[in-house]
């Protein structure tokens, strides 16, 4: 049984920005190479993992970027990345029921203020962010960043 980790794309989109019009391809990729040669095949298709958040360095820049960049009722499918992988093992423990299949997974849909929120009332803290400036400065910079979630600088 064959799986792919993708990400939440619009799989009619294939010249969508890079990284998401390559994942559209691959998956087609997948799914035409697996049927050809009869190779059972699963797609996940996980949210925005939680991680990102919190990795030491990447993480406050990721909160600033998504703070200053994403109007404030976008909302971001997350999960968390031990329970994507939980959810790989399932497929491979169930591999008839979930042949074939495109799977998206995500825990809930929060904005990302939404997030901070929650973060705080678990964690007893803030999270970690990087200056407002910094996250407008990398916006303003980089085009690919700002087409990857449709922010609005």
């Amino acid at each position: 049984h064959f799986i792919y980790t993708s990400a939440e794309v619009n799989e009619a989109d294939e010249s969508a920005i890079a990284d998401r019009g390559v994942k559209v391809r691959l998956e087609k990729y997948t799914r035409a190479t697996c049927d050809t040669h009869g190779i059972r095949w699963t797609i996940l298709r996980p949210g925005f993992f939680l991680q990102n958040f919190t990795i030491k360095t990447l993480g406050p820049i990721t909160v600033s970027v998504l703070k200053n960049g994403l109007s404030a009722g976008t909302k971001l499918q997350v999960v968390d990345g031990e329970d994507a992988g939980r959810m790989a093992f399932v497929v491979f423990e169930n591999s008839e029921k979930h042949a074939g299949q495109t799977l998206s997974i995500f825990g809930e849909s929060v904005t990302v203020l939404e997030f901070m929120a929650k973060y705080k009332q678990g964690a007893g803290r803030d999270i970690s962010s990087s200056p407002d400036f910094l996250g407008k400065l990398i916006l303003a910079m980089n085009a690919q960043t700002r087409k990857l979630h449709g922010f609005r600088v």
